[in-house]
């Protein structure tokens, strides 16, 4: 056997142990190193291995065997230049690309040998058929994974900040090529790749150094892994979401699609690869789809079809490839099939792991008949499927609803008209699934664009569709927060306790678990008190502290530094810093006081003593960050307690507004909410924003409400742009005690507010019930202006007097005024959330 058939049936092994992406690149360093004769005498060998890969990868490698032939035979040929390039990507694709002004970094010097084409550009919207060897690709991936190095050996896990940096690059850098070169898929591949190895590479050090660890559980470092996995996956579809919204033409969002897709394989690919003790990631990943199953919506079909091939056997997998993969293989012909102005591409995927569904919503061109999207529901485990779940589909009116049909449910669904449209059984011949799938979409789109309804009166409540009663689907529209990791980084070099407070819903808790440090030297181990099962491991340190309690021994002297390195996601016992973040903190230190009062005595000592104290031990070389909304919710045990007089509050940022700023956190929230179809002058989201001080959850319910009211008054659907004149008349009709009481998008805060207002929130929680009182008071004394004296700003405090642990009505005014609840501006007192005081108002008659 020659060294060549060698190399070739060492690939082919790979092949058939499904280590593609290794093959690929074996493959592909094989093909540019072999001399012109050796190429041409091996030719009928390579293609037979070539033809052994899936489809995909089987055309990429192809191209790139022809395009080596073809050099070979020109001599240093390295691209073949377009028949025509389409007049609206030229100047945006290509010019890039020129000379003059070739961009940097990852993909510029690819971009840069790309020439603008000598032959007359073709009619508007046709697409670029520009191509791009391996060779020149390659090397300008070098910077990429150079750089994705430097992440696994320094910033391991820094999702928030470096991972998203280094994303946010690519994007940008990656469009105008994709763009440019659409119908070539070196770049994607090779970007799939690169991720792939490095994915695999960091969840397989996390593992191993979590598991060195002789207090952590194999489970738990498994559930820490997910959760990474997870927040990896969020950021690709962060910038998809962002990139096709701006996009201005079709072909443009198509090709933040292709990325997306790329790295999101690629990153699903790395984790199953990796080997977490006696298993391997492929059979993780059927068994915890909740972290990473929503992606299916947002990959081309060939990169699907990679990840179900390479599964564990079982319902599941069975599940992606029976009723999935032809809806997804259906969406991509139709996104390929649509005119440049109205593509219709997924905008959110989830994965219910209840009722094993997988919805799929696509984003349609412009609000149609009061819809926004066409929403598809994917039932994956035929056993499991009942008429309750069709029946929640139906109502939720869902246009097409994929499952493998049991037969006691057929002619139950023959009895129901709005079933039998939308049901598509997928026991049939995947191809003709497929079909019917396509026909099925394009016959509703036909429908709902066939009517006139744009010069109609709103039907559709835009702000509505945002999921603000849905925390896993909201990580679709998360709002980047900049203030708060600038907080951050203010004082992460520093060590002590630091204490975030700000009023109920006011993402505390998405900014905690998304917060990074800035720097490779820290380590941030985030954890929540209150856990509600969006990230796994999450609620690692309460459980071990409950069960300490519950023991009722002596507290180990490293319990606290123990259970905290313990929750981290990569190894936390190297000497680095560490930035421990503790949600609801609050219910830490009830479990603390609950334990004295069952037996004082011995909880002081053994307990709640030593806890205290290892606190502010670890607080010495460490940054401990706790997250609440009460700022006195540590003062226990005060005779002997000393951590309260170390803890430093800071003022938790809501969304920042800068006037006329586009790009600031509030702006970007509000694109969120309304999207593409409705639009906002900056005098409107100047006095939104001071109607609701940036508050995420009022302005959305404020929103919602305001929706409501222009619906109600019959306004146009044509370029519908909100305007200050707009928002002061929702008020004057919309936001009075009266109308506030009968709106049910204020049920929330109402309940909240008049909890906090009771006899019982007096004597449990007296500063929340101060501080709701002031608000009380402030609404009562001017309903019009919400201001009050800040001279006489003990009176709004009222006969209750101050709370406990507050010596001065300027101790609980700074207080209130850092967690959010109120604001000093010219000498007055003022809410820092005004609809939080109208609420209040309407939460308590007069």
């Amino acid at each position: 056997m020659s060294a060549i058939d060698g190399e070739l049936e060492a690939v082919s092994a790979l092949v058939r142990q499904i280590k593609l992406p290794e093959a690929e690149r074996k493959m592909l360093q094989l093909i540019e190193r072999l001399d012109g004769e050796e190429l041409w005498e091996a030719q009928a060998a390579i293609q037979q291995v070539i033809d052994g890969f899936l489809r995909k990868r089987q055309r990429t490698l192809s191209a790139a065997f022809r395009n080596r032939l073809g050099r070979e035979n020109t001599r240093g040929q390295e691209f073949s230049p377009p028949a025509t390039v389409p007049a609206d990507t030229t100047q945006a694709s290509v010019s890039p690309c020129s000379k003059a002004s070739p961009p940097g970094g990852l993909v510029g010097a690819a971009l840069e040998q790309v020439s603008t084409p000598s032959k007359p550009a073709a009619p508007p919207h046709a697409e670029a058929t520009l191509t791009l060897s391996c060779a020149v690709v390659s090397p300008c991936l070098a910077e990429l994974r150079s750089r994705l190095d430097e992440l696994r050996d320094r910033y391991i896990f820094q999702w928030s900040t470096r991972y998203r940096d280094l994303i946010s690059d690519l994007f940008d850098r990656a469009l105008p090529l994709v763009q440019a070169c659409s119908k070539d898929d070196t770049l994607a591949i090779q970007l799939e790749d690169a991720f792939a190895r490095h994915a695999q590479e960091i969840f397989c050090r996390g593992y191993n150094f979590k598991t060195r660890q002789s207090q952590l559980r194999h489970d738990d470092a498994i559930a820490l892994s997910l959760h990474g996995l997870q927040r990896f996956l969020d950021i690709p579809l962060e910038f998809y979401v962002a990139k096709r919204a701006g996009a201005s033409a079709a072909i443009a969002a198509r090709a933040a699609r292709k990325i997306c897709s790329a790295l999101l394989s690629g990153i699903v690919q790395g984790y199953g690869h990796a080997q977490f003790g006696d298993r391997q990631g492929w059979q993780l990943l059927p068994r915890f789809p909740g972290s990473w199953a929503n992606c299916a919506a947002f990959l081309l079909p060939s990169q699907l079809d990679q990840i179900i091939h390479q599964l564990e056997t079982g319902d599941f997998k069975s599940g992606l490839q029976d009723v999935v993969f032809p809806i997804v293989e259906a969406i991509d012909r139709l996104v390929a099939e649509a005119p440049d102005g109205s593509s219709v591409l997924p905008r959110v995927g989830e994965y219910f792991h209840d009722a094993r569904r997988l919805e799929i919503a696509l984003e349609l061109p412009r609000p149609v008949a009061g819809r926004r999207y066409l929403d598809i529901h994917c039932y994956l485990f035929r056993r499991e499927v009942g008429r309750q779940h069709l029946q929640e589909s139906a109502s939720r009116a869902a246009t097409l609803i994929a499952l493998a049909l049991k037969p006691d449910l057929q002619d139950w669904i023959d009895g129901s008209e709005p079933l039998r449209k939308a049901v598509i059984d997928v026991s049939h011949d995947p191809q003709r699934v497929s079909a019917r799938v396509l026909e099925l979409l394009k016959l509703t789109l036909s429908r709902l664009e066939g009517h006139d309804v744009w010069n109609a009166p709103l039907t559709h409540n835009f702000a509505r569709d945002f999921p603000l009663n849905q925390p896993r689907l909201q990580r679709s529209f998360r709002v980047h927060r900049a203030s708060v990791r600038d907080q951050l980084r203010s004082f992460e070099h520093g060590t002590g306790i630091r204490l975030w407070c700000s009023v109920r819903r006011s993402g505390k808790t998405t900014a905690g678990f998304n917060l990074s440090s800035s720097s490779g030297t820290t380590t941030v181990v985030t954890q929540t008190c209150e856990p509600t099962g969006q990230h796994p491991g999450e609620d690692i340190f309460i459980e071990t502290v409950k069960k300490a309690l519950d023991d009722r021994a002596r507290l180990p002297r490293d319990f606290f530094r123990a259970t905290v390195t313990k929750c981290a996601e990569v190894r936390a016992d190297t000497g680095e810093k560490i930035i421990f973040v503790l949600d609801e903190y609050e219910t830490l230190f009830n479990e603390l006081r609950l334990a004295l009062e069952r037996d004082y005595e011995k909880a002081r000592e053994y307990v709640v003593k030593p806890m205290l104290n290892q606190i502010v031990e670890f607080s010495r070389d460490n940054l401990v960050l706790l997250i609440g909304m009460q700022p006195n919710a540590h003062n226990i045990l005060m005779d002997q307690n000393q951590l309260s007089p170390l803890v430093q509050q800071d003022e938790f940022p809501l969304f920042d507004y800068r006037n006329g700023a586009n790009t600031s956190e509030f702006a970007s929230l509000l694109n969120f909410v309304l999207g593409a179809h409705v639009s906002a002058d900056a005098a409107f989201m100047q006095v939104l924003h001071a109607e609701t001080g940036g508050h995420p959850f009022l302005t959305v319910n404020v929103l919602v409400d305001l929706f409501e009211w222009l619906i109600l008054n019959r306004r146009s659907a044509a370029r519908l742009n909100l305007s200050a004149l707009d928002f002061h008349d929702f008020a004057s009709a919309r936001l009075t005690p009266a109308a506030i009481r009968e709106s049910k998008e204020y049920d929330f805060f109402r309940t909240f507010l008049g909890a906090a207002l009771t006899p019982i929130s007096r004597r449990r929680t007296p500063w929340l019930y101060a501080v709701c009182r002031v608000l009380l008071g402030l609404a009562r004394h001017d309903p019009l202006n919400l201001a009050f004296p800040k001279e006489r700003f003990a009176q709004l405090i009222g006969p209750t007097g101050l709370p406990a642990g507050h010596n001065h009505p300027e101790d609980l005014l700074r207080t209130a005024r850092q967690a959010n609840f109120l604001a000093v501006v010219d000498g007055t007192v003022r809410p820092r959330i005004p609809i939080m005081a109208r609420i209040a108002s309407a939460a308590c008659p007069i």
